[in-house]
């Protein structure tokens, strides 16, 4: 059950806000300009909450980097991947995560194709063979194709 406040904003109207407890996290919104909008709107919120409703007020929750990668793990495991080579796709994808913690990036929606060409470029001033290069780059495009980023995050020059 939620609760519903009111706050005077400069202009002096009175707004209508509401704040609701929902997985331990507080959610606060504002619901309106009338008592009787704020009322309704906080019966809708709750409802959406209660069914896990999403629409375009609610932000669809992108999992964590570590929970995507564990998902991923588990998918490549149901291919009949051998232990090894998916212990090295997570030795691989754990170089890159540690790579974006360290520029200050901690969200996947936050990566973009600079991130990712940056990295490139560092991994190839080390002394790793070109096919171990590719191979890693090819293991982290597939994670994020895997993750739903539509847009192709690495390219590969030749």
């Amino acid at each position: 059950m939620g609760s519903i406040y009111s706050r005077i904003d400069k202009n002096n109207n009175k707004k209508y806000y509401g704040s609701i407890y929902h997985n331990g996290k507080r959610i606060r919104k504002f619901l309106g300009n009338s008592k009787e909008l704020a009322e309704a709107s906080l019966k809708k919120l709750e409802y959406e909450l209660l069914f896990n409703i999403q629409n375009f007020y609610t932000k669809y929750q992108i999992p964590s980097y570590e929970k995507a990668i564990l998902s991923f793990l588990k998918e490549v495991e149901r291919t009949s991947v051998k232990f090894k080579q998916v212990s090295d796709i997570d030795t691989k994808l754990n170089y890159f995560k540690n790579y974006c913690f360290s520029i200050g990036i901690s969200d996947l929606d936050a990566i973009n194709r600079n991130h990712a060409n940056t990295y490139i470029v560092k991994r190839s001033q080390t002394k790793l063979a070109p096919a171990t290069l590719n191979m890693e780059f090819r293991f982290i495009k597939r994670f994020f194709n895997y993750c739903g980023h539509c847009i192709c995050i690495f390219y590969i020059l030749n």
